[in-house]
């Protein structure tokens, strides 16, 4: 027999891909001197069109212009999860330089916000 066919086909793909992120965090420092500790959740939008909700570990260096305000550069590792335009969903790992202004509240605990340059690995599911 002859038959005529129109197939609509689902498909799931992994991949790997490197994105180029822009962030803006808020952390919690935990500072000793002029190094601190900090622990961040901040948010990212990147160049292969992802929104991204990140955990970051920093190490920062940090001068402070009064007893209560820093300015810091901070180096971070951070783990995200990531919505992006293509029906994709990725997990990154980053790594990211940070410039971040921190209100110290305490002697060695501070609050801070970042600005951040992240370079990231992502493992994305897609539909």
């Amino acid at each position: 027999c002859l038959c005529l066919c129109l197939c609509l086909c689902l498909c799931l793909c992994l991949c790997l891909c490197l994105c180029l992120c822009l962030c803006l965090c808020l952390c919690l420092c935990l500072c000793l001197c002029r190094l601190c500790l900090c622990l961040c959740l901040c948010l990212c939008l990147c160049l292969c069109l992802c929104l991204c909700l990140c955990l970051c570990l920093c190490l920062c260096l940090c001068l402070c212009l009064c007893p209560c305000l820093c300015l810091c550069l901070c180096l971070c590792l951070c783990l995200c999860l990531c919505l992006c335009l293509s029906p994709c969903l990725c997990l990154c790992l980053c790594l990211c330089l940070c410039l971040c202004l921190c209100l110290c509240l305490f002697l060695c605990l501070c609050l801070c916000l970042c600005l951040c340059l992240c370079l990231c690995l992502c493992l994305c599911l897609c539909l």
